[in-house]
């Protein structure tokens, strides 16, 4: 009955129409349905007597849903403003688009068959490193956070020491009142989808402690030394002067390298930085650079390359040794900050941080991506030993902060 109204359409305007659709609305039918279709008494003639227009839709099933959605990727249809569908892809899919699509064949057609030359061949799998229980956790505890505070978005990674196999990346955005999801597409609030991997901002305090392994490394400092802390406030080189939220306590001139990081002292750090380095700071920079602060680990297509001020610049002022020293003059994406802070956690190698860990056909593993050190040993031991106390100390102690 649909075909035969479509029969009448073409009858009444005379010239024909030259599409109509096959199913009611826009139905899609999978290759196998495609196939039985093709079998139907008029569609199984070549199109010069059935008209049968098969176009190709892409698409990426998941079966866990949204989870890791920014990450993973995905194929979207699209279009061009004169009507031309092309597809986009983005995420682990575009990264591994050549291994996930297969190949196409190639033939030719006599009257009577079709000869094939070269056979299609199906894509392979990829293996990631993701752990579903872990993501699913890692998504709740985020949301729940984000709506506590009304943020605007937030990310969160999940790193596994030994190998800097990442278990869990989570990206959610704010949407509405209270809503928060993880999409691969621009919002009022966010520009930036996959805010883990492609967003740079300024890290703050969470960079103190880069600054100070850099110190610790190049003995510009010992965990027993001390730092005048001015009260909590101090002007470096004449610029507005840096305060810190957390106010020293009364009778007191010093701060232990310990007590800096714990009361999370912008001053103490400057303090730190500054009369270690002021005199050779490219070599401060340079060890920034051996501790992957500007790596990008091309872990997807559009991951950001993190940077921050070096005395290569012309606009390079001392100022910006300070301001470097408590996590600003930089810009930084949240998986450098995690492989940085993994490098503590592990004795001190900087490992390059996993998202895929093999390729599989038909379910054999033909091609596997093993752990990866960047860089053996980049803090030693007694720096690694001495940081991971003072950490304790930020968030076990009372007056941490």
């Amino acid at each position: 009955k649909h075909l035969r109204t479509g029969l009448n359409i073409n009858r009444r305007r005379g010239s024909g129409r030259r599409e109509y659709p096959l199913c009611p609305g826009p139905t899609y039918i999978t290759y196998s349905q495609y196939k039985d279709i093709k079998k139907l008494p008029i569609m199984n003639l070549s199109s010069a007597y059935s008209g049968l227009i098969a176009k190709e839709f892409v698409d990426r099933k998941k079966i866990f849903g949204s989870l890791a959605k920014s990450t993973l990727g995905d194929i979207v249809a699209s279009e061009d403003k004169r009507g031309r569908k092309f597809n986009v892809t983005y995420g682990l899919e575009k990264k591994y688009d050549s291994l996930l699509r297969g190949k196409e064949g190639s033939g030719w057609k006599e009257k009577s068959r079709l000869r094939v030359d070269v056979p299609a061949q199906n894509g392979v799998d990829i293996q990631t490193t993701l752990n579903v229980e872990m993501q699913d956790i890692c998504e709740k505890a985020l949301r729940n956070q984000l709506v506590l505070r009304d943020a605007m978005a937030g990310w969160a990674i999940l790193m596994e020491t030994s190998t800097g196999d990442i278990k869990a990346i989570v990206n959610l955005t704010k949407v509405g009142e209270g809503q928060y999801i993880e999409t691969n597409e621009q919002t009022q609030y966010s520009k930036t989808p996959n805010l883990a991997l492609c967003n740079l901002m300024e890290p703050g305090s969470i960079f103190k402690t880069v600054a100070l392994a850099a110190a610790l490394e190049e003995g510009r400092i010992n965990p027993d030394d001390s730092v005048p802390h001015h009260k909590g406030v101090h002007r470096f080189y004449g610029r507005k002067s840096i305060s810190d939220s957390h106010k020293p306590k009364e009778g007191t001139t010093h701060y232990s390298i310990t007590e800096v990081l714990k009361y999370s002292s912008n001053v103490g750090m400057g303090e730190i930085v500054n009369n270690g380095f002021r005199k050779d700071a490219k070599t401060f920079t340079e060890k920034l650079k051996a501790l992957g602060m500007n790596r990008n680990f091309g872990l997807i297509e559009s991951e950001a390359t993190p940077y921050f001020a070096t005395p290569a610049r012309k606009s390079w002022s001392l100022s910006d040794l300070v301001s470097l020293s408590y996590g600003y003059a930089s810009m930084m994406t949240a998986v450098n900050m995690v492989a940085f802070y993994n490098t503590i956690a592990n004795g001190g190698d900087l490992m390059k941080p996993r998202l895929v860990k093999g390729v599989v056909k038909d379910g054999e593993l033909i091609e596997e991506f093993a752990p990866e050190v960047l860089e053996e040993g980049v803090l030693a031991h007694t720096t690694t030993e001495a940081l991971t106390k003072m950490l304790i100390e930020v968030v076990n102690a009372e007056d941490g902060t």
